[in-house]
Formats: C-alpha cells, sequence, structure tokens
C-alpha cells in the first residue's frame, strides 16, 4: 500500500472535517432557533439562565447526534465503536461546542451590565448567523468549485439560517 505524501489529503482526514463541520452545523443551527425563541420571550429570563439553556443545548444536540452515530454504527457494523472512534467522537463533539463560545460570552456580559439581556440575544444570534456562514466558507474555500458558486453556498446556508428564524417568528 503506497503512503500518502506528508501534504496529502486522505480520505481519513477529509472524513474527519466532514464530521466537524456537519456538527458545528447542527449546533450552530439549533442554537440559532433557542436563542431566537428566548429572545421572543426575553422578560423574565436572566443572563445566566440564558447562558445555561444555550450551554445545555450545545450539550444535548452533540450528545443526541453521537448517540445517533453510536446507535447507527452498531446496527450497521453489528459491533460497537472502537475506541479510536469514540475518542475522535469526543474530539468533534469539544470543537462543535466552540462555536458557541462568543455568544454565551456576549450573554455573559449582559449579566454585568455591558448592555441589556434582548441586545445580547440579538448580537448572540448574529454572531451565530456568521459562525455559520464562516463555518460554510471554511468547508468551500479548498474546493475547485468557482468562486461564484462558493459564495453561493455561503449565502445559501446564510440564507437558510435566517429562513430558521423566520420559522420561529411565524411560530411564535
Amino acid at each position: 500500500m503506497r503512503r500518502p505524501s506528508a501534504g496529502a489529503v486522505t480520505p481519513h482526514m477529509k472524513g474527519l472535517a466532514v464530521e466537524r463541520l456537519r456538527e458545528r452545523i447542527y449546533v450552530t443551527f439549533t442554537s440559532i432557533a433557542v436563542l431566537y425563541t428566548l429572545s421572543l420571550h426575553a422578560e423574565g429570563l436572566s443572563p445566566g439562565s440564558v447562558a445555561a439553556t444555550l450551554a445545555i443545548t450545545g450539550i444535548g444536540t452533540v450528545l443526541a447526534t453521537s448517540a445517533a452515530e453510536v446507535i447507527a454504527h452498531v446496527f450497521v457494523y453489528g459491533e460497537s465503536l472502537s475506541r479510536e472512534h469514540l475518542g475522535r467522537m469526543t474530539k468533534v463533539a469539544a470543537g462543535a461546542l466552540s462555536a458557541l463560545v462568543v455568544p454565551i460570552l456576549v450573554i455573559v456580559l449582559a449579566g454585568w451590565d455591558w448592555w441589556d439581556l434582548d441586545t445580547a440575544l440579538t448580537v448572540s444570534v448574529d454572531v451565530l448567523v456568521v459562525t455559520l456562514a464562516l463555518i460554510v466558507w471554511s468547508g468551500v474555500r479548498r474546493t475547485s468549485a468557482s468562486p461564484f458558486r462558493k459564495v453561493l453556498a455561503v449565502l445559501s446556508l446564510s440564507v437558510l439560517a435566517l429562513v430558521v428564524i423566520a420559522l420561529k417568528s411565524v411560530a411564535h
């Protein structure tokens, strides 16, 4: 078997990149929806409860996707995940949660009276929409797609995030 050159991107590396991007996108979309919903009912909420809700949302999302992966793996392969696979899943999950650092800090600043909670929620949703665009850009920037298609991919997912927000508005 031929070894890949030092700078070569292996199928394993590509698979890991797919997992990382997918998890970050899940966490980001879910968090946008939750924060937007909280912003519609912000009266009576504290920055601490909102930050805790966001952290729980992120952790719950990565636990749900991890559980789905374990169940699917056992179903398809008839065996449990290897220690290596579980370690990789843990790293991917931790990386996905990093998308919530800035929104949580923004909410904490509301707790320190830098701004009100409504403003913090709006800024946090905006940060997550921008984060989503950056996640998509990091995924498409190295592809062979034309610059137009790369920008279209970023705009499409950003618009989808705005659609999620609009749907939440209609639902509430």
